[in-house]
């Protein structure tokens, strides 16, 4: 298991290969701010962040050494989600989208009419994904994030969503700020507010 965070003025990523009793910390080659982490696999890894600009590094030896790819012009990024071996996409503020379709080595900008703080994607399957931010609005593609679409969930939600899932069984859930919890059953097209916890 990985965590990415930041401690003692600069961000670290901590590894454990026994459940989680011990730790290791590695280097993010000159990374900061990194916020979010994502593995493909249990050698290939990315993380992403930054302040001033975007970053995101990429590790092929399971999270031992970390590359940094250079990103310029780009908001911080919040979200990061491979779809598979070659084909990442990436969301930060002002509802900027990067995706990359060469394993992490260029990243270039998607169409994304949104200004919304992108803090989550998910995929449903190798084309279609949503994103989920601040606001009473998703983001929606369905062309393996290329080109996105501003959604409305179908009543107010005034809530700023964190980290989203989707579930064996192909529910997608997101949750954020003052215990919300929404999901979909119909593969995004329609969301629902569950009565309790336990659903």
């Amino acid at each position: 298991g990985y965590v990415v965070g930041f401690f003692s003025l600069e961000s670290k990523i901590w590894k454990t290969t026994d459940g989680g009793s011990t730790w290791t910390t590695h280097t993010t080659a000159g990374a900061n701010y990194l916020n979010t982490l994502h593995f493909i696999d249990e050698n290939n890894g990315y993380a992403a962040g930054g302040s001033l600009g975007s970053e995101i590094i990429k590790t092929t030896n399971g999270g031992s050494t970390w590359d940094l790819v250079e990103l310029y012009n780009a908001p911080a990024l919040y979200s990061l989600h491979f779809i598979d071996q070659t084909t990442g996409v990436a969301g930060g503020g002002d509802g900027r989208i990067l995706i990359s379709t060469n394993s992490g080595v260029n990243w270039n900008s998607a169409w994304c009419p949104s200004s919304m703080e992108i803090n989550s994607l998910v995929f449903i399957n190798s084309t279609t994904g949503f994103g989920f931010g601040s606001g009473d609005v998703y983001i929606k593609t369905t062309n393996g994030g290329l080109n996105w679409t501003e959604e409305e969930f179908g009543w107010t939600v005034n809530r700023l969503f964190s980290d989203s899932c989707l579930t064996p069984n192909g529910k997608i859930h997101a949750a954020g700020n003052y215990g919300i919890v929404i999901r979909s059953t119909k593969r995004g097209a329609n969301w629902q507010k569950p009565a309790s916890d336990t659903e």
